[in-house]
């Protein structure tokens, strides 16, 4: 089977994903990463990373609605957003097992249901008022504690600079994926608006507001630096981009004792760890 799949082209193998979705677009992740045993030719990830030291720093966030998206598939859907919403409070504990990856790692998946049920709605059925709690939930468990995580873990002497991008923009790729013009947060691959065209993902008809021209200095302004010195904000040099209309706040690197980050939105840039820290708790003591 190993060979016969080493052989078959990259791309086929990806189109196929669908063939194995079972709810939805779940599971959103087919084919996992794994550590190669000793002795394979040419393996690409040889060691667990957690436990690999690094030298150089490291840059990883994460958006505020980052999973704007999956509340947009639904809206998408064949059957429409109502449908996903009634399934999925009837039928919780087998469904956020398979949406929420945890089926084939937590030693008691139906546990995990019921202690993020409680976190995320308590006592209330999942309908359209709780969206914006199932949106935490996925934005948790797809970004938000991984990349809490990475900076736990993070090993070697190199810094490691962690952000929340929260600035709502008029472009969103939630618009296109929903077929709506209902703004649904930031979502998912939202900040990268400010750094590449992304045309495939959003819809440029309209000019850039000076709110977005504003952000957009100052996300290349943070992204140069940091390609340049390892530092998103370094002290004033003369390379150091920056433009009369851009002032950046100072970012300080994040740890396993100090889970702060940079909180970027326009003309609100500040260093915070609030009201992330009581989910990244939540996820942080869950077995799954």
């Amino acid at each position: 089977l190993v060979e016969c799949m080493r052989h078959i082209p990259a791309y086929l193998l990806i189109t196929l994903k669908t063939e194995f979705l079972e709810w939805n677009m779940d599971p959103v992740i087919v084919f996992t990463p794994v550590i190669e045993p000793d002795g394979v030719k040419d393996a690409f990830l040889k060691a667990d990373p957690h436990t690999t030291p690094t030298k150089l720093p490291a840059m990883v966030g994460f958006t505020s609605e980052d999973s704007a998206f999956r509340i947009a598939m639904f809206m998408s859907g064949p059957k429409g957003l109502q449908y996903y919403l009634d399934d999925l409070n009837d039928n919780f504990d087998d469904l956020a097992p398979i949406s929420l990856l945890y089926g084939q790692t937590a030693s008691n998946p139906d546990q995990i249901s019921t202690e993020i049920r409680k976190f995320y709605f308590g006592d209330k059925n999942i309908t359209k008022q709780v969206v914006p709690d199932l949106l935490n939930m996925y934005t948790d468990c797809y970004f938000s504690q991984c990349s809490f995580s990475f900076v736990r873990h993070h090993k070697g002497p190199a810094p490691v600079y962690l952000y929340l991008f929260a600035h709502r923009s008029e472009y969103s790729s939630s618009f296109k994926q929903s077929n709506s013009t209902e703004y649904m947060g930031v979502n998912h691959g939202d900040d990268l608006n400010y750094l590449f065209p992304m045309r495939a993902a959003v819809d440029r008809t309209k000019g850039l507001s000076v709110a977005d021209k504003n952000m957009r200095e100052e996300m290349l302004t943070l992204y140069t630096n940091f390609a340049t010195f390892g530092n998103p904000t370094p002290q004033q040099t003369e390379n150091y981009r920056d433009r009369p209309k851009t002032k950046v706040v100072k970012w300080t690197p994040s740890s396993a004792s100090n889970m702060e980050y940079y909180h970027i939105e326009g003309g609100k840039t500040k260093m915070d760890k609030k009201p992330i820290d009581r989910r990244a708790q939540f996820w942080k003591g869950l077995q799954w």
